[in-house]
């Protein structure tokens, strides 16, 4: 009997490797002005949008980094474990940032946190942003309280 191994939607890898079945307590995050705010104040943030290439293409932060959430471990593996990250995805909704956030701290990161609002919160804000924003999970508004 030929098994066909599960690959996990979040990262993409069989056995999963992203393991969000931790107490989503433990994730450090940070509101959509806090970020706002590291952004203008700290050159060496490092803010890393996990989804796939077509939602970065079309919306991401400006200044933002893009690193998929299946292939992050094989692109910060050798980072300096001190360096300021902010991971964000798209929208609450979306638990690839949450993953990415443990994924880095199983890594050994120590300063690192999640925007839990994502895109949409960002672009709903008005926030520095870049590209066309044209998928439909952006064009909802929310009213978010912070």
């Amino acid at each position: 009997m030929n098994m066909k191994k599960l690959t996990c939607p979040l990262c993409k890898t069989a056995p999963c490797s992203c393991d969000t079945s931790d107490n989503k307590n433990n994730i450090i995050t940070i509101s959509a002005s806090e970020l706002k705010k590291k952004i203008e104040q700290n050159s060496d943030l490092t803010v890393i949008n996990v989804l796939d290439e077509k939602f970065y293409r079309d919306c991401h932060i400006k200044g933002s980094t893009h690193i998929p959430l299946n292939r992050l471990k094989s692109e910060v593996y050798d980072w300096d474990k001190n360096q300021e990250i902010i991971i964000y995805c798209s929208n609450y909704m979306c638990t690839a940032s949450s993953a990415a956030f443990k994924i880095l701290q199983k890594m050994g990161f120590k300063n690192i946190a999640t925007f839990e609002g994502g895109m949409k919160e960002w672009k709903n804000k008005n926030f520095p942003y870049e590209g066309p924003c044209t998928l439909d999970y952006l064009k909802t508004i929310t009213k978010i309280n912070e």
